[in-house]
């Protein structure tokens, strides 16, 4: 991983210069030479994005006891592979059967949740992006059964790929 950048129409390297390597080094002394400067740069920090997680939807869910126990149970769904439930050991050394998880309970609650697609609170480029994906999804998808109608695509798409936690 390089820890320097270069613009060369200012003639500037921005470098974490805590964390230069020998080699590093010695490349952006031979900038230096021909009249580059070196400025300290910090790293960009990581901002995490809190996307849609297990609390918002029991939250979500809380006045829908039919919803949230199909939620509960597309969690515990087991895996089945090849028409076998597949198994593993729990931390009492039991075998109990593999389930599916939260990816699974949150594909259900994405692609059911908002009952309506107008209830989505979405901007014209948002909208655009939908459907720009929608159009590579259903290309993608043509064949298959069980691929997703246009709305329900909509909602899975927003709550994967849109909707942030504040």
């Amino acid at each position: 991983m390089k820890h320097y950048s270069i613009d060369s129409k200012s003639k500037v390297i921005t470098a974490m210069i805590s964390r230069l390597t020998d080699k590093e080094m010695a490349e952006i002394q031979r900038y230096v030479a021909f009249g580059y400067t070196v400025e300290d740069g910090k790293p960009a920090e990581k901002v995490s994005v809190k996307r849609l997680d297990n609390a918002y939807i029991v939250e979500y869910l809380k006045d829908d006891e039919a919803a949230t126990a199909t939620y509960e149970a597309a969690k515990q769904e087991p895996v089945v592979v090849d028409g076998v439930i597949q198994t593993r050991k729990n931390k009492k050394g039991e075998t109990v059967n593999k389930e599916k998880g939260f990816n699974a309970g949150r594909n259900w609650f994405a692609k059911t949740y908002p009952k309506s697609v107008s209830e989505l609170k979405l901007t014209e480029k948002q909208k655009k992006e939908i459907e720009d994906a929608y159009k590579v999804y259903s290309e993608k998808n043509k064949d298959e059964a069980d691929a997703m109608k246009k709305d329900e695509y909509t909602k899975y798409y927003y709550w994967t790929k849109i909707f942030v936690q504040k």
